[in-house]
């Protein structure tokens, strides 16, 4: 009976946060991505002949070409995420340097704290020993409550660059796929790039995951 409410309860919940319009972008988003993943593979697989002409490996025949225009779409969806927060994960790196590089006491306590107050959805100070965890807005926080053990500094430093080194590598990708035509790109290298993409931003993700289950 308890896990029946349990699975009632996550499909309750998953239900409404595709409803929402996080949920509904993220479902057309990964929707549009595997259907022109669908045609890329019918295109490699089993292409029409008309496509053909005058060969099927002919680099102006209209399969190459529908290959390519397939190839940018599925590449496109890896790089615009990075793009996306490339300002955000810009802000975040000039304040992790401003934290961890900077001269005075005073200004790494307030990068860290401005840092803290961004992340609050899953970073937590120890304000009770560290004048670091001020708002950066000198807002009143609410005394009370449970104490809760603070994040640890490392986790930080994994996510603010794991999002840095995953806009990098978009930039990297959406340039070898703009500049270089399908003649002269070489066939690995976005792969490669999708692929770090994903190996770079995943530990970041997995600590804020992790890290938002323990603070509920």
């Amino acid at each position: 009976m308890a896990s029946t409410k349990y699975s009632t309860a996550k499909g309750r919940a998953l239900r409404q946060w595709a409803c929402s319009p996080q949920g509904l972008f993220v479902t057309i988003f990964f929707m549009h991505y595997f259907a022109w993943m669908g045609v890329n593979i019918w295109l490699h697989e089993n292409p029409p002949q008309s496509m053909c002409h005058p060969t099927c490996d002919a680099d102006n025949s209209p399969r190459q070409k529908w290959v390519e225009i397939t190839s940018q779409v599925m590449y496109a969806h890896n790089y615009f995420p990075g793009f996306a927060l490339a300002i955000c994960n810009t802000r975040n790196m000039y304040l992790w340097c401003r934290w961890r590089l900077g001269g005075s006491l005073p200004t790494r306590q307030k990068a860290l704290a401005t840092l803290a107050w961004l992340h609050d959805c899953w970073f937590r100070l120890d304000d009770r020993v560290s004048s670091a965890a001020t708002n950066p807005l000198d807002e009143d926080e609410e005394a009370g409550g449970p104490w809760r053990p603070p994040t640890p500094m490392w986790k930080m430093d994994v996510v603010v660059w794991s999002y840095m080194l995953n806009t990098v590598l978009s930039l990297c990708l959406a340039m070898c796929m703009w500049a270089l035509n399908r003649s002269n790109r070489p066939y690995w290298l976005p792969s490669c790039l999708a692929l770090l993409t994903g190996v770079v931003v995943a530990p970041g993700g997995a600590i804020i995951g992790l890290e938002k289950r323990r603070m509920r």
